[in-house]
């Protein structure tokens, strides 16, 4: 019996939501860092997070807790090369400090998020202002979530790798929903499926 190239890319949609509420489970249960998060096929990318910061102490600190946690890790030290970097290669999370030279934080997110190819990516705001109206600035600004300083490294991570699994995510949605329009065309071969695919085998 044969399947249609349609009806294979309908069963790994499926499959990618049923991934996405097995995570959502693991998430809850707190025993994230080791739940297998499976790929379509071919090599497995980790997930990329870009840390900002003008100290370069800080952005290594943040570098040593992200990479063993199964992240590709880039450094940025202001908020005018994060702009420039996210052009290069979009990050899955990014994790930004508020007060830097030339642009801070704040004013980097509400650029991040006015640019519909940067506005999906998530962003986790540090600051050493604890205090409310900081934090409720940060996320009027439009980052996702906030940090303070001292950083601590296990809620870092926590918040971390849940943002980036729902960019992760939509990332399969936008691949799977092109090709599936594409198939129904009669316009995808499978050459272009299987590059595609490849695109989304990062793991979480």
């Amino acid at each position: 019996m044969k399947i249609s190239l349609c009806g294979c890319i309908f069963f790994v949609y499926c499959a990618s939501l049923l991934v996405e509420q097995g995570f959502a489970a693991a998430l809850e249960s707190r025993r994230y860092r080791h739940f297998p998060f499976p790929y379509l096929g071919g090599q497995v990318m980790k997930p990329l997070a870009l840390v900002v910061d003008d100290n370069k102490i800080t952005t290594k600190l943040l570098n040593r807790y992200l990479t063993p946690a199964g992240y590709n890790v880039k450094e940025a030290y202001d908020g005018v090369e994060c702009l420039e970097k996210v052009q290069e290669e979009t990050p899955d999370a990014i994790v930004l400090d508020v007060m830097m030279p030339r642009l801070d934080g704040y004013e980097t997110v509400k650029r991040l998020k006015a640019d519909p190819k940067t506005a999906r990516i998530p962003v986790v705001i540090v600051t050493a202002l604890n205090d409310v109206s900081n934090q409720v600035k940060a996320i009027e600004s439009g980052a996702d979530d906030f940090l303070s300083k001292p950083i601590e490294d296990k809620l870092l991570i926590a918040k971390v790798k849940l943002l980036s699994s729902l960019s992760v995510a939509q990332k399969r949605v936008d691949v799977l929903s092109e090709l599936l329009g594409k198939s129904l065309k009669g316009e995808a071969s499978q050459d272009e499926v299987q590059q595609k695919l490849a695109q989304i085998d990062i793991s979480l």
